[in-house]
């Protein structure tokens, strides 16, 4: 998995990951030799609002290159450290509109994309946060955003399939076959999507 390439980036990651509706672990994949260890084996670390998350459901995680890990929360999108939550919602940052992150991506150039409940999407370039336009207004709520190897950004929206293309994203056109909520891409091109009901 992608996390295990990042490790080396954060030091104060632990070989463990998992985020849940109240709890965030930290995280990096176990490499081969230690996965058979128990889960009791690895330090476990439990962020919620004592320790600075400005809520307790984590509904996305992504850890960026820089080694900053981010959450995406319904209050507000927030980047760690290891030591100090920063916190970007509607009062810190008016361009974030809708504050309940729902999905979050760092593309090939190290842009963060930011998907909302209400069906927003934002990228973050270090500096500013920036709206995305949609030529039509997307459904809700984002659920997905995934860079395929060509670099083409596509957002999984309600029952919608997305992509970036002369700078605003683009309703796929084709049967719909029920909600949207993932992307893959196989080694020979072919686009997957998760969808169901």
């Amino acid at each position: 998995p992608p996390a295990a390439a990042y490790a080396p980036a954060a030091p104060w990651i632990s070989p463990f990951s998992a985020a849940s509706s109240a709890v965030a672990a930290t995280a990096a994949v176990p490499s081969t030799a230690a996965s058979q260890k128990p889960l009791t084996q690895y330090r476990h670390d439990v962020w919620q609002t004592p320790q600075g998350l400005p809520q307790n459901s984590v509904k996305a995680i992504v850890l960026r290159r820089d080694g900053y890990l981010w959450f995406g929360t319904e209050s507000g999108l927030v980047q760690f450290d290891g030591v100090t939550f920063r916190v970007f919602d509607r009062q810190s940052t008016p361009t974030l509109k809708d504050p309940d992150v729902t999905a979050l991506f760092e593309d090939a150039n190290g842009d963060l994309w930011i998907g909302t409940d209400s069906g927003l999407v934002f990228t973050f370039n270090g500096d500013e946060f920036s709206p995305i336009a949609s030529r039509t207004p997307l459904s809700r709520p984002v659920r997905a955003l995934f860079q395929d190897k060509g670099g083409v950004m596509w957002v999984a929206a309600g029952d919608q399939v997305t992509r970036f293309v002369n700078n605003s994203l683009t309703v796929v056109e084709g049967p719909s076959h029920g909600n949207v909520y993932g992307f893959a891409q196989d080694a020979q091109g072919t686009l997957l999507v998760a969808t169901g009901t």
